[in-house]
């Protein structure tokens, strides 16, 4: 944990996601619970977007906190429309929750197993029964092409919706 070194754009952070350590072999789904609570920390602490150096600070920690439980409250929430969201932030909760509720489907559906891997044979993509289509669910493989969504270009104050794009983005094939 600690302050990341400076990141000024895309392909800094791609460097830097590059050489993040998963070193408690911490699942994605296990990965985002805990993103999820250092976002919210974040947030409740009156944070209206985040500094690179944030955004790297929160993607190194989330290896390491602890992960708070698996909610099955959250299965209620599911429903909700980006469209019906009051703000970035809530955008941001509901795109890390949905993405949580996807990965433990995967595997309480015998799609994949906490390691990351898809059971279908020669799969390397996978519709989650709750409707995400997912082609990354180890932990680094998500973030690297997470990073695609900024590019190599100067990173901007990191809003809340444009996490929630970055996350969205870890979901998809790398280009």
């Amino acid at each position: 944990m600690g302050a990341p070194p400076p990141l000024r754009s895309g392909r800094d952070l791609q460097e830097f996601v590059s050489r993040l350590e998963n070193r408690s072999g911490r699942t994605l789904e296990e990965y985002l619970r805990a993103l999820w609570r250092l976002g919210r920390e974040r947030h409740r602490a009156g944070r209206r977007y985040l500094t690179a150096a944030e955004l790297g600070e929160l993607l190194a920690d989330a290896f390491e906190v602890p992960a708070p439980p698996f909610d099955p409250a959250w299965r209620a929430q599911r429903d909700q429309t980006l469209e019906d969201m009051p703000d970035g932030f809530a955008t941001w909760e509901s795109t890390v929750r949905d993405q949580i509720l996807d990965l433990d489907e995967l595997v309480r559906s015998g799609l994949a197993d906490q390691s990351g891997s898809f059971f279908a044979f020669d799969a390397d993509e996978v519709d989650a029964p709750g409707g995400g289509h997912w082609a990354n669910i180890e932990p680094r493989a998500f973030l690297s092409a997470a990073c695609v969504e900024f590019g190599e270009d100067t990173l901007p104050p990191i809003e809340w919706d444009v996490f929630a794009a970055f996350l969205a983005r870890g979901q998809e094939r790398s280009r």
